[in-house]
C-alpha cells in the first residue's frame, strides 16, 4: 500500500487511524515536525480501540505511555531522544513493544526492528493552507 492522503480535521484522522486498525495493522511508525498531528492521530488509534483518546498525551518526556482499552493494549512510544539500541533497551522499549497488542511509535529509528505485515510507516506533514498530509506505506 503506499498512497498519499490530505488531512484537512481531527475528525479525518479519526477516520484513518478507524480504517488502518480495520484494516488490521498494529504497528505505527509516525514520522513528521513537532505539532504536525502525530499524537492527535494516537487518540484516533486509542478511540478506534474503543479507549478514552482524552487521556492520550505526548511521550515526549515519558518516552513511553501504555494505554489499556476493553479490547486490547496500546504503548505510545517518542524514541526521538534515543541515541542507540542500547540505550532503548535499557528503557524497557523493546520489552514494552512485545508485550502490547497496538504499538504507536513517534521518531521511528532503525525501522527494521518493526517490518512485519502488522506494520504501517506515516509520515506526516504540514500544507500550506494549514492542512496534513500523510503518505502511509
Amino acid at each position: 500500500m503506499n498512497n498519499t492522503l490530505l488531512i484537512h480535521s481531527i475528525e479525518e484522522l479519526n477516520t484513518l487511524a478507524q480504517s488502518l486498525i480495520q484494516t488490521g495493522y498494529q504497528k505505527f511508525l509516525l514520522e513528521g515536525e513537532l505539532w504536525v498531528g502525530k499524537t492527535q492521530f494516537v487518540k484516533g488509534i486509542v478511540q478506534a480501540l474503543w479507549g478514552n483518546p482524552d487521556e492520550v498525551q505526548s511521550p515526549t518526556y515519558t518516552y513511553m505511555n501504555p494505554y489499556i482499552t476493553p479490547r486490547w493494549d496500546l504503548v505510545h512510544m517518542d524514541l526521538y531522544r534515543f541515541e542507540s539500541q542500547e540505550n532503548a533497551f535499557s528503557k524497557g522499549i523493546f520489552e514494552a513493544i512485545d508485550n502490547h497488542d497496538y504499538i504507536c511509535i513517534e521518531w521511528p529509528k532503525r525501522e527494521e526492528f518493526y517490518v512485519d505485515a502488522t506494520r504501517v510507516r506515516l509520515p506526516f506533514s504540514f500544507q500550506y493552507n494549514g492542512s496534513r498530509t500523510i503518505k502511509h506505506s
